[in-house]
């Protein structure tokens, strides 16, 4: 574990505070490792549930919000990985189109067996 002295944590937050200054409203520059490259862009993110639960030896892995997202593997790892590929295509095909997207409301509570999972979706 590194520790730092005060006067480290002192110098640091100085140049934390000194790298960028607000005049007029407008953030200016000082520090030369930081480049603007461009606007920043909305960056779409989906909050869902995946029940989890184990059959037959296997890692079964669902969606609670949206209907028919189902996927089955060896451990939940790689169960969360396929389900979360299937929901960020079909939510992406869905934002693509600016169709709706089908969330179930309220979404699917857990049996008795299953476990929820919650993910943030980046798109």
């Amino acid at each position: 574990m590194r520790h730092e002295s005060s006067a480290g944590i002192a110098e640091r937050n100085t140049m934390t505070e000194n790298e960028t200054s607000e005049s007029a409203g407008e953030k200016e520059q000082k520090n030369p490792l930081v480049k603007v490259i461009g606007d920043a862009e909305t960056v779409p993110v989906f909050s869902c549930q995946i029940l989890v639960s184990q059959e037959s030896g296997n890692v079964v892995a669902e969606s609670a919000n949206i209907a028919g997202i189902r996927v089955t593997a060896k451990n939940e790892r790689e169960a969360l990985r396929a389900v979360v590929t299937e929901l960020k295509a079909l939510l992406k095909d869905y934002q693509d189109r600016s169709e709706k997207i089908p969330w179930l409301d309220p979404a699917t509570e857990p049996n008795d067996q299953q476990q929820v999972r919650f993910m943030a979706l980046h798109l």
